[in-house]
């Protein structure tokens, strides 16, 4: 699993950029999140302290998609 920086001021000299505030559409947890964009252009929640939020996210299994199998 990739480690990220800790904390706002780490994502900032990370290279992650803030994008929007918004809220967790997880079935129970409705936790508020801020959106960032990564160093690779990719859009990723994180908690308001800066921490990834699959990591706090109750229904983070919600959000991952299965990869296809290789045969």
């Amino acid at each position: 699993m990739p480690t990220f920086p800790e904390g706002k001021a780490a994502l900032l000299r990370a290279g992650f950029r803030f994008h929007e505030p918004g809220r967790c559409r997880g079935t129970h947890c409705q936790a508020d999140i801020e959106w960032y964009w990564t160093p690779k252009g990719k859009r990723m929640p994180f908690n308001p302290d800066g921490t990834p939020h699959h990591t706090t996210c109750h229904d983070a299994a919600q959000f991952r998609t299965k990869k296809p199998r290789r045969q």
